[in-house]
């Protein structure tokens, strides 16, 4: 599961970079730093680094990827801890 989720991941940033959505920007060290801090196994701070990538997303606008992409990694981050009444939230939102 957790290579699973690591593979959605990059992949999702991969599309971002194709997109010309990525740079140096508050949400991408935020995104960065999520996914690091669960490759080591450190959900909350995988959780808490990911909401502050979305209170930067949620600035771009919901038909902005990343918004999509950040609500898409709470909800697997959640999720990959069977914590599944707090991934539906992030899975619904639009």
């Amino acid at each position: 599961m957790k290579s699973r989720l690591l593979v959605l991941l990059l992949v999702s940033l991969w599309v971002l970079a194709a997109l010309g959505c990525t740079g140096e920007t508050q949400w991408e060290q935020h995104i960065q730093a999520g996914m690091a801090a669960y490759e080591r196994g450190d959900y909350e701070e995988a959780v808490g680094q990911t909401k502050a990538a979305l209170r930067e997303a949620e600035d771009f606008g919901e038909q902005d990827p990343r918004y999509a992409t950040t609500l898409n990694n709470l909800a697997l981050f959640y999720a990959a801890q069977g914590r599944y009444a707090g991934a539906e939230p992030f899975g619904k939102r639009r």
